[in-house]
C-alpha cells in the first residue's frame, strides 16, 4: 500500500488510492463475517469455529502450494482434512498419554505433509486448524454436521487450490515429501 501511495501524482489521487484500499479491506472483512455467520447457521454455532478453519485455508491455499504436483497436493489437501475431522476428536476420547502419542503422530503428519518449504508457512495455518478444533471439541449430532461442514469446506478449498496451481510446473510428487525425509536434516529437526 504504501509503494502505490508514493507513487500518486497528488494529494486527490492518494486519497483515491486509500479509499480504494480501505474498500478492499472491508471486503475482506465483510467476506470472512459472511462465512463464518453462514457457516454457524447451517452447521450450528458450535462449529463456527470450522467456518473460521475453512476460511483461514482457503487465504492461504488461493496462494501458497505444497511445492509439489497440483494434483498430488488436491491428495494431500485431503489427507489434512482428514486429520482434521479424526485426530482432535480422537484426541478427547482416550486417556492423557494416548492424547499425547494422537497430537504427535497428527501434528507431525499435518508438518510433513504441508511443509515441506518452510517459506510458504502452511503449516501454521494446519496447526491452528487442529488446535481450534480440538479446544472447541463437539460429539454427537454436532460432530456429524462438524465433518459435514470440513468435507464442504475441504472440497471449496480444493477447487481453489487447482484453480490458481494448475498451471504452475513442479518437479517433486506427493513420494518426494517423503523420500527427502531424513533425520538429519534441518527441515525434518524443526518437524520435530
Amino acid at each position: 500500500c504504501s509503494s502505490d501511495l508514493k507513487g500518486a501524482k497528488d494529494s486527490k489521487e492518494k486519497h483515491k488510492r486509500i479509499l480504494i484500499y480501505n474498500f478492499k479491506v472491508y471486503l475482506v472483512v465483510a467476506f470472512c463475517f459472511a462465512v463464518v455467520t453462514l457457516y454457524s447457521m447451517i452447521f450450528g454455532s458450535q462449529n463456527s469455529v470450522v467456518g473460521v478453519l475453512v476460511l483461514l485455508v482457503l487465504m492461504i491455499l488461493r496462494q501458497v502450494d505444497f511445492g509439489i504436483d497440483t494434483k498430488h497436493s488436491i491428495a494431500v489437501i485431503f489427507m489434512i482434512f482428514g486429520i482434521l475431522a479424526a485426530g482432535p476428536r480422537l484426541a478427547n476420547t482416550v486417556s492423557a498419554g494416548w492424547t499425547f502419542l494422537i497430537h504427535f503422530v497428527c501434528i507431525m503428519a499435518i508438518l510433513i505433509l504441508s511443509c515441506h518449504n518452510v517459506i510458504m508457512s502452511n503449516h501454521s495455518t494446519f496447526v491452528l486448524s487442529y488446535l481450534l478444533l480440538q479446544g472447541y471439541d463437539v460429539s454427537g449430532a454436532d460432530y456429524e454436521k462438524r465433518i459435514v461442514g470440513l468435507l464442504l469446506g475441504m472440497v471449496i478449498c480444493m477447487a481453489v487450490f487447482y484453480k490458481n496451481q494448475r498451471l504452475r510446473p513442479y518437479r517433486r510428487s506427493f513420494l518426494d515429501l517423503f523420500r527427502e525425509f531424513h533425520f538429519r536434516s534441518a527441515r525434518n529437526w524443526w518437524y520435530i
